[in-house]
């Protein structure tokens, strides 16, 4: 949770896409931005375009459970 608030930097409880690219870039990533936005998509389980705490946490949990 304390990952998703520093990555949600307008704090309004949604990350947007530039938010993880932003995030991303922090942790050290160099990722191309068509990959960035593949990961974002696979995460906004809605289409709203912004990723809520209850959707990573939900593909989260699946990734860990198929391991």
């Amino acid at each position: 949770m304390d990952l998703f608030r520093s990555w949600d930097r307008n704090g309004d409880g949604r990350i947007r896409k530039v938010e993880m690219r932003r995030a991303l870039v922090a942790l050290g990533h160099d990722v191309p931005m068509a990959e960035v936005d593949v990961l974002f998509s696979s995460l906004d389980a809605d289409g709203s375009g912004e990723v809520d705490y209850r959707e990573l946490h939900r593909m989260l949990r699946r990734q860990a459970e198929a391991s």
